[in-house]
């Protein structure tokens, strides 16, 4: 077996350029895109272990994606984890609706990216 997947669906180009770089350090191999309807394409043939999703993009095209995942035989053991970013404003609605989509795990930015490693391996042990 290859080294791991993870696919990263992110807005903010340096959140998302450190995110992607402690994956690449973890041994993940990493697609990156700003692109949401690329990442629901995408995800069926590249089969990431885990997805990380950034929680400022659209939330209608974002749920869409984590229901599209979960349903799709492909990707339905992707774990998926949602994160904020500094200066959000966040509805605790979201959660729930987050939550009903399927995804796995939601953390502000900063709290996942000093705790990454830890994050990924609760995540992949719930699945």
């Amino acid at each position: 077996m290859g080294q791991p997947r993870a696919l990263l669906l992110y807005r903010h180009i340096l959140i998302g350029s450190q995110l992607r770089n402690q994956l690449e350090a973890l041994g993940y191999e990493v697609e990156a895109t700003r692109d949401a309807a690329y990442a629901k394409k995408r995800a069926s043939t590249f089969r990431p272990l885990c997805m990380l999703v950034d929680l400022s993009l659209d939330p209608v095209e974002v749920t869409s994606l984590i229901r599209h995942l979960k349903a799709n035989g492909e990707t339905r053991y992707t774990a998926i984890i949602g994160y904020t970013v500094p200066n959000q404003v966040w509805d605790p609605a979201e959660t729930t609706h987050l939550k009903r989509a399927g995804i796995d795990f939601i953390s502000e930015s900063q709290g996942l990216l000093a705790h990454l490693s830890s994050v990924l391996e609760q995540v992949l042990e719930l699945d």
